[in-house]
């Protein structure tokens, strides 16, 4: 019984995790308006004299590293999680909704390669 409640979760902790693959440009959209928010706020209560400078930038850097942080944490942790499905129903889901986030993050990875290619040109033409 305690067996059967434990894979239920795991299943439902994963399906959560694909679900945030699907919707990653809505994550990342609302992380971004919060943290622009929050950071005019706080920005807003030092400019009218509420909180000093020092204390709005301290609160903003110290703020944007529990953010980061957070992140990071919950990608190594959402990583972690669907690499070790093992309903292999889900993990085929779990493979089609990435194949699906590639594709449609395509144009942005050929602009880093891009990018990455000028760079070593430029470099070996400095060189050579």
């Amino acid at each position: 019984m305690k067996n059967n409640t434990r894979e239920k979760f795991r299943n439902l902790m994963t399906r959560f995790w694909i679900w945030t693959i699907k919707n990653h440009v809505v994550i990342v959209v609302n992380i971004g308006i919060y943290t622009f928010t929050a950071v005019a706020a706080i920005l807003f209560l030092s400019i009218s004299g509420v909180i000093h400078l020092q204390t709005a930038l301290n609160s903003i850097l110290f703020g944007g590293l529990g953010n980061f942080a957070m992140l990071w944490l919950l990608l190594e942790i959402r990583r972690n999680h669907l690499l070790k499905i093992t309903d292999p129903e889900l993990r085929q889901k779990a493979h089609e909704e990435m194949l699906v986030f590639i594709y449609q993050r395509k144009h942005k990875l050929k602009k880093k390669e891009l990018i990455w290619t000028r760079t070593q040109k430029k470099k070996r033409a400095s060189q050579g």
